[in-house]
């Protein structure tokens, strides 16, 4: 039985008339997510407990929120006082930290600076208010923080592209974790039922590093693939499944794990550059860069607005199973 509002007109004391109209449901979750400014050109993609989505911005000084349910993602913490753009962005609930890449500095152009010269820290903020708490310069005279993982135990993994590492945050700031041909141009990095996965763009492949117990790694295991990828960025996991984006073959896909072998099924194509993915319960969201517009001379004087937070439904991911 639907539920209904009795609408009546009142006259003096006597009730004199009265219209039953069903009431309207509450809104559906919002299937887009536009972003309240032009030009932002978005990265990562995180998804706070409380069904937030946050992503960060390679030409704006600002992170962006939408609140769960909300239709437009809004200036949330303000990066101009750091003169900083963002990269990687990981909500970790269990810490009350938002953790983000941040890039010092823009070209005149607005984009970030090239990776030979780029320099880029850590910073931790507070999730709730968005304030500053504190702050790790990654090693070298140039760098580049890309992605973010946090294990069981919430130590937190960092992925830096230009170097070829991955560092993992300790009492004494930031250390190598892991360095060798695998992560030349290592990008997305996450955890998948305890386990740590990341990407390379470098060789399109994707690799799952085992760590001893002393927490030391072993040598990374790239997975066998059952359909190629070209160059995989953003990585997340959906329970022991990893979402990847692909943002040369301008793909979404889930991988399915079984030890080494690795199912890919294509959740949405015909992309323009995804980077950035993140699960909730009802759907899976991600951003496109469109960086595209940045590379392509064709494209040099066209729009790319307007920027989103795209998403695909339940039925995306149950038509892989």
């Amino acid at each position: 039985m639907g539920i209904y509002r009795f609408l009546c007109t009142l006259g003096g004391l006597a009730m004199s008339a009265c219209v039953v109209a069903p009431v309207p449901p509450d809104p559906a979750p919002a299937r887009e997510i536009r972003f309240s400014e032009r030009h932002i050109f978005p990265e990562s993609l995180t998804r706070a407990g409380d069904g937030a989505l946050i992503a960060s911005s390679l030409s704006q000084p600002f992170i962006y929120k939408a609140a769960a349910g909300d239709d437009t993602a809004r200036r949330w913490i303000d990066l101009r006082p750091l003169n900083s753009a963002s990269y990687g962005v990981l909500a970790d609930d269990a810490a009350a930290t938002l953790w983000a890449c941040t890039i010092e500095g823009f070209n005149k152009d607005g984009r970030p600076p090239a990776l030979a010269i780029r320099r880029t820290a850590v910073r931790a903020f507070d999730l709730d208010s968005g304030a500053l708490e504190q702050s790790w310069q990654l090693p070298g005279s140039a760098n580049a923080c890309n992605d973010l993982a946090v294990d069981r135990e919430g130590t937190l993994y960092v992925t830096d592209t230009a170097n070829g590492v991955i560092l993992r945050l300790g009492s004494e700031g930031l250390e190598i974790f892991y360095s060798g041909p695998e992560t030349r141009l290592v990008d997305g990095i996450a955890f998948a039922a305890g386990q740590l996965f990341f990407t390379s763009l470098h060789s399109g492949r994707v690799f799952r590093l085992p760590i001893f117990e002393n927490g030391r790694p072993d040598r990374p295991i790239a997975l066998r693939l059952s359909q190629a990828l070209d160059k995989p960025d953003g990585m997340r996991a959906d329970g022991a499944r990893l979402l990847v984006t692909d943002n040369s073959l301008n793909q979404l896909v889930q991988i399915s794990l079984d030890g080494n072998d690795a199912k890919i099924c294509v959740l949405a194509q015909n992309l323009q550059n995804p980077v950035g993915v993140a699960a909730a319960p009802d759907r899976i969201w991600f951003t496109e860069s469109r960086s595209m517009y940045w590379s392509d001379p064709r494209l040099a004087a066209a729009d790319p607005n307007p920027f989103t937070i795209k998403s695909v439904g339940p039925e995306a991911a149950k038509a892989c199973r």
